[in-house]
């Protein structure tokens, strides 16, 4: 290093502190830029809030938001603006007198990432209007033959051929491994919300027995398949409720209800919900199947959705045979009584303003604090699956905010997350025009019925509610849901409904300190059965496993251990370990 020479003492050093973070105070703002001779120009296109119509596909752009810089590259782009893009960054950076930690993001046009998006209002609007070859960006694997898509059942451990003229249609109780050599060699294994574990392991093996390059496994968990595994279909596609065999047996002439969502002709799909009226909403089109009729019902704000649907809805029609030479349209409203008599009547469904108002991208975001401190971690291409049980999670949609409790979190995570969602509101106000008062921040507890205001935007979402009559087999985990549930029916905090952020706050805030620091006392109750084999709700994340005996009832832990819970912990711990492995809970 060049020989020895003087080292500066730490009180020496130079204050960096200015370029440690970078400012908050600047106002969000969109930028054109291109180059005018050796120099760059720079342009401003407009303040918050951003619309997608901004970005012109022949130009460069720099989307400032204080903390990130995004260098956004049209389609028509010269090879030099591709080249240089990052380079811009860093001289707009240089010249407006920004600190350079700063990170720069590059971002294609049709390849932009959520976070991106997020940054814009009615992005999914814009989407529409376009044609698809304009939007699927660089997964863009459409072609107009089935020949080089090859799909296959997991059944018994093994894979059994797709009919060809079910190709796009899915069962939730079912796996399914799909080779596609458009382009390149992809593996898909789908793997059903309802499959068993021994159907998603088969498929990962079969997945494995197709191809020896890792490379191309792609798994595709139902409700976030990915833009490239939904154009393989040219929006046909079809989720259904239970499994394969049994839906066919079953089926007979019970009417079906189909939801159709997408944005564009290519990622259009439609899933199966029960048929009931509840089920609707104004923002979607539904497809009623019956024997005497075929219906297709559109919401009051699914004008978009009109132009893109036809192929999947006579999709619909074709796999279930409809002989009917028409579909009867309906629009909402103006709905003849037998459509309200073969959902079993009217009955309220989502209807609210917020559908109407919500005209940025929902995102999704994690509030943990594993590591010690609260972390809030944005979580992307979500589903159900997603809502962990002893984590809490905020759900921005705009024009409201949820905050969503699991059963099994901590009241001081309870208590931070309420503050974080209201800080939330405040910065994103500064960044998005809305503002705090008009942006309604609620809770809502996995424990209680989740609204469907919360419940829309999780395609196919499954309330843990009680078990119904006509499905004896519940899991240990929708049981101790449905004890939590019954034995806080009454509590004052537990409620049917959302339940506003800030008298919750005051609530928590006159609790004392001592009860803040201690974990909730509300637990999972799971059957003794199921503790033996070590079948745990949600894998047993958020369990205590070296405590297995706190998750019995009071009525079975008695039976058990011929003692009160109480009794058991005045025991010696010797003698609670020699009883847990005398019952297989150690």
């Amino acid at each position: 290093i060049g020989g020895f020479g003087p080292v500066k003492k730490s009180d020496e050093d130079e204050d960096d502190s200015e370029n440690e973070k970078p400012p908050s105070h600047v106002e969000p703002a969109l930028f054109n830029i291109s180059e005018e001779g050796d120099s760059l120009r720079v342009t401003q296109v407009a303040n918050a809030p951003f619309q997608r119509s901004m970005l012109h596909d022949s130009a460069c752009y720099i989307l400032d938001v204080g903390s990130e810089l995004y260098v956004w590259i049209g389609s028509a782009c010269s090879n030099s603006e591709r080249l240089f893009s990052v380079i811009y960054g860093e001289q707009f950076l240089v010249e407006s007198n920004r600190p350079m930690i700063i990170p720069i993001t590059r971002v294609i046009q049709g390849a932009e990432t959520p976070l991106f998006k997020a940054q814009f209002m009615n992005w999914d609007d814009y989407l529409t209007h376009l044609q698809p070859r304009e939007i699927v960006g660089y997964e863009n694997d459409i072609t107009d033959s089935n020949d080089s898509i090859l799909i296959w059942r997991i059944q018994n451990n093994s894979r059994v051929d797709q009919p060809r003229q079910e190709y796009g249609i899915f069962y939730s109780g079912n796996s399914y491994v799909i080779l596609s050599k458009i382009d390149r060699t992809l593996v898909y294994y789908w793997l059903g919300r309802d499959s068993s574990s021994e159907d998603k392991q088969a498929a990962l093996v079969q997945t494995k027995d197709i191809s020896d390059d890792t490379k191309s496994y792609i798994r595709v968990l139902e409700g976030t398949e990915p833009a490239s595994f939904l154009n393989l279909f040219h929006g046909k596609i079809i989720y259904k409720m239970g499994y394969y065999q049994e839906s066919k047996s079953e089926q007979g002439d019970k009417p079906l209800l189909f939801h159709i969502k997408g944005t564009s002709q290519n990622d259009m799909r439609a899933v199966e919900v029960k048929c009931s009226a509840k089920n609707l909403n104004s923002a979607d089109c539904f497809v009623l199947i019956t024997p005497t009729m075929d219906y297709l019902w559109f919401g009051t704000d699914s004008e978009e959705l009109k132009q893109f649907s036809l192929p999947c809805v006579n999709f619909i029609r074709d796999i279930h045979k409809s002989n009917l030479e028409q579909i009867l349209e309906i629009e909402e409203g103006k709905e003849p009584e037998q459509f309200w008599a073969i959902l079993g009547g009217k009955a309220n469904y989502l209807n609210f303003a917020e559908l109407k108002h919500n005209i940025k991208l929902p995102r999704l975001f994690c509030c943990t604090n594993a590591t010690g401190s609260l972390e809030v971690v944005e979580i992307f291409n979500w589903s159900q699956s997603d809502l962990m049980i002893d984590e809490i999670y905020i759900l921005d949609l705009y024009s409201c905010v949820f905050v969503w409790i699991g059963a099994e979190a901590k009241e001081r995570e309870k208590n931070v997350a309420h503050e974080t969602a209201q800080k939330y509101v405040e910065y994103a106000s500064k960044i998005d025009g809305r503002t705090i008062n008009t942006t309604k921040t609620f809770c809502i507890n996995q424990s209680v019925i989740e609204p469907e205001l919360f419940t829309r935007w999780f395609r196919g979402f499954q309330s843990i509610s009680l078990p119904s009559s006509d499905n004896d087999a519940c899991d240990a985990y929708t049981l101790s849901i449905s004890s939590l549930r019954n034995s806080q029916r009454d509590h004052p905090v537990i409620s049917t409904r959302s339940i506003d952020v800030k008298s919750m706050l005051s609530q928590f805030n006159n609790t004392s300190n001592t009860n803040l620091n201690k974990e909730s006392s509300i637990t999972i109750i799971i059957p003794y059965e199921d503790l033996k084999i070590k079948r745990f709700p949600n894998g047993g994340r958020g369990m205590d496993l070296s405590r297995l005996e706190n998750y019995l009832s009071d009525v079975e832990f008695v039976k058990l251990f011929k003692m009160t819970k109480i009794q058991f912990q005045q025991l010696k711990e010797w003698k609670k370990t020699e009883l847990k492995k005398n019952l297989g809970l150690f």
